[in-house]
């Protein structure tokens, strides 16, 4: 099963953060998942909520937010005095740094349509220029967004995320032409991933955090999964795997 370091390392280190990722690629990962937003003047950012309130010392929406506000907010005091400071780092960033250090899966968190229609292009370019692009799945909860993408880019592989209805979950995967369909573990069966299977997709899970939910994925056989405790999850399956 591939190990996803969920938003980096969100368990280790503020999520979406350079920090985040270099501790996935110091515990040997070579799969992340992130997280991008389009700001109001057009820049892609890696962060997760729609909000900058969660993980900031700022507030507002991130599409109604220049880049150069958001630099300027503290993404690393939320989750611990030391790492007061850290800064939002944009898309471009993440790939200067990780381009040649993991593939991705990408997820597009802005589900207003003139917002996304005007991330997929800039997302593409990037994916191009740093060597992402045969190395990226690029996820989301929207069929609307993961549509856009494929007008826009037919191949570019996709893949739909959902937590409710496997079965239905697995026809609007097939329907879009995805490549790999992530569900969390309350709905994850070892049948419904034949199914995916049968239907030419990979499964991703998601979380493997706890014990009960490593237990799920490896009963079920997913591809792969995410992980916020990436160190719980490796030491979990060296354990199962003696």
């Amino acid at each position: 099963m591939i190990l996803y370091g969920h938003r980096g390392a969100r368990g280790l280190a503020p999520e979406n953060t350079l920090v985040a990722f270099r501790k996935a690629r110091d515990l040997g990962l070579e799969c992340v998942e992130l997280d991008i937003q389009i700001t109001s003047d057009k820049h892609l950012v890696v962060m997760h909520d729609h909000t900058v309130d969660r993980t900031t010392d700022g507030s507002g929406r991130v599409g109604d937010l220049t880049l150069d506000e958001i630099k300027h907010l503290d993404a690393g005091s939320f989750f611990a005095p030391e790492y007061r400071g850290i800064r939002v780092p944009t898309f471009g960033e993440f790939c200067e740094e990780f381009a040649q250090t993991f593939s991705i899966q990408l997820e597009i968190k802005s589900y207003d349509r003139p917002e996304y229609e005007a991330l997929i292009p800039i997302m593409i370019a990037l994916l191009r220029r740093y060597g992402l692009y045969e190395r990226t799945v690029v996820t989301s909860f929207s069929t609307e967004v993961l549509e856009a993408v494929r007008t826009m880019e037919p191949g570019l592989n996709r893949g739909y995320i959902s937590s409710r209805d496997p079965e239905d979950s697995i026809e609007r995967a097939a329907k879009l032409g995805c490549v790999t369909v992530c569900l969390g573990t309350g709905i994850l069966s070892p049948a419904i991933v034949r199914e995916a299977h049968a239907r030419g997709m990979e499964v991703t899970g998601w979380q493997g955090n706890t014990d009960r939910e490593m237990e799920i994925l490896w009963t079920c056989q997913v591809d792969g999964f995410s992980s916020d405790v990436p160190d719980f999850a490796i030491e979990w399956l060296h354990n199962r795997s003696i």
